[in-house]
């Protein structure tokens, strides 16, 4: 996957009836005024929908991360697994979810160019669920599963470190769907659902799940973040910082951001820092991973952005 993708894609699928879909819970939202205003008049923000942007949002996220090549997102969303497999994978991942909302930035042709995943958790994770282990069954063998559970879970762990289950605002470029970004996620949608894992993986997704599962209060966590390399830097991935930051405002939260230094400036712009002076973060390599090529080693930021009064 070394190459760009199409930012749309016909694939072979049979999209489920829309009046089978489950219905999201009501949910008390801050009002429309968080919602910013773009900078060019050609960008629109609106809402997603799944039975169509499933295929061009992970297009997206493919030619995003392959050109620099981001290790960790080819963890979430393997070359060895078909795409129409992968989109089936987050799809349903997506549907399952009553707590995702998904919106995403087009042109002034329509065309989707960039989207964000934000989860609005309105009720406390058990003590079991917020140490549940996340299994991966998507790789092509056992010891690629072993790998890519290794890393999901070690970030996991370690974003309880900073998070100490408080309420707070959370992205994860390391989200394919975002896990991270470039203004190219949603790693994440690098992740998991807000809904109780399973021993489906459809709801192991990716590992965006920051203070997601570490939160006991209601909170907004932006789970990805990706922008198509051919829409870069045109102001997209400012219309979704501002919609999220705008809400974790309003409900005076701080925020937390695993992303990558190509970022860096994206998210000082909106009041992020990087801890520990900027210093990566690295994922250990257990000594039976080592100086394999295709067990490269994963670095990322980690950046908060302190609550502001409501």
């Amino acid at each position: 996957m070394a190459t760009s993708t199409p930012t749309s894609l016909s694939i072979s699928m049979s999209p489920p009836d829309p009046s089978s879909l489950p219905k999201a819970n009501p949910i008390s939202l801050p009002s429309s005024n968080a919602t910013p205003k773009p900078k060019f008049s050609n960008l629109r923000l609106l809402p997603c929908d799944p039975l169509t942007d499933g295929p061009p949002i992970l297009s997206q996220q493919i030619a995003a991360f392959s050109n620099p090549v981001e290790p960790f997102f080819f963890v979430l969303y393997p070359p060895t697994e078909k795409f129409e497999d992968a989109v089936k994978r987050s799809v349903d991942r997506w549907l399952a979810d009553t707590s995702a909302r998904y919106v995403k930035v087009v042109d002034k042709k329509g065309n989707l160019i960039s989207a964000a995943k934000w989860l609005i958790k309105t009720s406390p994770l058990t003590e079991e669920q917020k140490q549940e282990h996340i299994n991966v069954d998507w790789h092509a063998d056992d010891d690629s599963n072993e790998w890519a559970a290794h890393l999901i879970n070690w970030v996991h762990q370690h974003q309880l470190k900073y998070t100490k289950g408080e309420p707070c605002v959370g992205r994860s470029n390391f989200s394919p769907f975002n896990f991270s970004i470039h203004l190219r996620y949603q790693l994440p949608f690098f992740h998991v659902t807000c809904s109780p894992p399973t021993n489906s993986s459809s709801h192991h997704i990716l590992p965006s799940f920051i203070p997601k599962l570490h939160t006991n209060t209601p909170f907004p966590v932006l789970e990805s973040l990706t922008t198509h390399p051919s829409h870069q830097r045109l102001g997209a991935g400012t219309l979704l910082m501002e919609y999220g930051t705008a809400i974790a405002d309003e409900l005076g939260l701080p925020a937390f951001i695993d992303g990558t230094i190509i970022a860096k400036h994206l998210y000082e712009s909106h009041g992020f820092k990087a801890i520990d002076g900027g210093r990566y973060i690295e994922i250990p390599v257990p000594d039976k991973w080592r100086n394999r090529e295709d067990r490269p080693v994963s670095r990322y930021l980690f950046y908060i952005r302190e609550a502001k009064g409501r």
